[in-house]
């Protein structure tokens, strides 16, 4: 967040970003993240055999024994303190 210059703030229930940091945030997670997908109707079906097949490590939905979920976990907690804070 203090690299990129971040700010989040509460929306609701949602931690969002205004429109200029959330483009610095898309355009650093273009040069640094790896992504797939895969378009399927019901993929609540597979959810679970993908997650425990690839272990993408920012899941957190029946990913627990995955190494960096503790710090996934607390990284998305300090988020949500932090908008909560400029609310």
């Amino acid at each position: 967040m203090q690299t990129l210059g971040l700010h989040p703030f509460l929306r609701g229930k949602h931690v969002v970003l205004d429109t200029a940091e959330n483009e610095r945030l898309s355009t650093w997670q273009r040069e640094h993240l790896l992504l797939t997908w895969h378009a399927r109707e019901r993929s609540w079906e597979i959810e679970n055999e993908v997650i425990t097949q690839l272990g993408p490590p920012l899941n957190s939905a029946a990913n627990a024994g995955h190494a960096f979920y503790p710090h996934v976990r607390d990284a998305r907690a300090e988020l949500r303190r932090r908008a909560a804070q400029h609310h």
